[in-house]
């Protein structure tokens, strides 16, 4: 074996010992707790991709790193419409990867009108869905006749509500959640509220109430992540 080829085998050979023609050569043994260097040498190919694949690994972001996909989404609730007579919708915007703050703004068609809002946390399993639990404050102000008085008033409400469900996010982003829950709320009124004979059982309990109420909750939407 010439020289060249002596010298090739010895810098190629991985083992302890290395037989190189009529040469044996001892290879040292390397420092694993060294850090990896930072350049090799050009011999053959096999330097160049080693070196192409550790600057990809430096490359590579880091998992840990904190970061979260940012999440929106937009979502309905047919059952306060069809229960309620309340046209409102919910925005969701994540915090973090399972949390997400949601904000619905409502706005009352039965009685004499009204305007209500609740703020809130939700606690996920996921992003955006999986199990869910959230707290949230509502208020509203809403108008509304008199029994006594046969003449428009103006009521007022707030309180506290807690909720848990579950809550689907597919690959096209769509969104559809259930839950249940319940909210203590103090109403405010000159008199007695009357409603007709729809609005009777479920929506002036909603607003002439204070006490425990219990909530169902249905909603579908839509979600965007970047």
């Amino acid at each position: 074996m010439n020289a060249k080829w002596r010298y090739l085998c010895s810098e190629l050979c991985q083992a302890p010992v290395c037989h190189c023609g009529n040469a044996v050569l001892l290879q040292p043994i390397p420092d694993w707790s060294a850090p990896p260097p930072t350049s090799t040498r050009m011999v053959g190919l096999f330097p160049v991709q080693f070196a192409e694949i550790t600057e990809n690994r430096a490359a590579a972001p880091d998992a840990t790193d904190g970061s979260h996909p940012t999440g929106f989404a937009l979502e309905l609730d047919p059952v306060s419409l069809l229960s309620l007579y309340r046209v409102g919708a919910t925005f969701e915007l994540t915090l973090s990867e399972k949390l997400a703050l949601n904000f619905t703004p409502s706005y009352e068609l039965a009685l004499d009108g009204g305007v209500f809002g609740e703020f809130g946390l939700r606690r996920y399993s996921s992003h955006l869905s999986g199990i869910f639990v959230g707290l949230s404050v509502l208020a509203g102000s809403f108008s509304h006749s008199c029994e006594e008085f046969r003449s428009t008033r103006q009521g007022t409400l707030y309180g506290l509500a807690g909720d848990v469900g579950y809550q689907w996010l597919s690959p096209r982003g769509v969104v559809i959640g259930l839950g249940v829950g319940a909210q203590i709320q103090r109403s405010i009124t000159e008199c007695k509220v009357e409603g007709t004979e729809l609005e009777q059982p479920l929506v002036v309990p909603s607003v002439s109430t204070t006490g425990v109420l219990p909530r169902l909750q249905f909603a579908i939407g839509y979600s965007w992540s970047s």
